[in-house]
């Protein structure tokens, strides 16, 4: 996120209940809703600006390839060791200031969330052989960030092989 939306900031990882992780036809990932509520995708969540916002649109290919959507979040706060670390690297790198590092840790509040979602490509497939690097990229930012291995291992890792 930090590449392509500099000035986000990291608020925490989410979980979004009734929803499965997939690697669409397209070869691209995606959340399809399913009936079962015990069904999780995890994710980070971040707070950005419409000029991130306009540049993620321009990533993800909308509207002609996913669609924004806004979905009910139950957000955790990252540790602050885990939101001080991300600081330090960028203010390393001068894109912030740090000045917007909080101490608290809140757990499972209700959060409307910003979603990228493609309705047109939900059946499965394989993933890309570019976007496997990409996504393993991220799943390290993740992980350090809050996502649980064991989510990792059993709901997003097999559909990259």
């Amino acid at each position: 996120m930090a590449i392509r939306c500099p000035f986000s900031r990291f608020i925490g990882h989410g979980h979004l209940h009734g929803y499965v992780f997939q690697i669409n036809s397209r070869g691209y990932a995606n959340i399809l809703p399913t009936s079962n509520p015990e069904d999780i995708v995890e994710g980070l969540i971040y707070l950005i600006s419409s000029t991130d916002e306009d540049t993620l649109d321009r990533f993800e290919g909308v509207p002609k390839a996913y669609d924004k959507q806004l979905l009910v979040v139950e957000c955790f706060q990252a540790r602050i060791d885990l939101v001080a670390r991300r600081v330090v690297e960028m203010i390393e790198r001068n894109v912030v200031d740090g000045s917007f590092v909080q101490g608290r840790q809140r757990t499972g509040e209700s959060v409307a969330t910003l979603v990228y979602v493609s309705d047109r490509w939900t059946q499965h497939g394989k993933p890309r052989q570019e976007y496997v690097k990409r996504m393993e990229d991220g799943i390290g930012d993740a992980l350090r960030l809050g996502l649980t291995e064991k989510y990792v291992d059993e709901r997003v890792r097999p559909l990259l092989k």
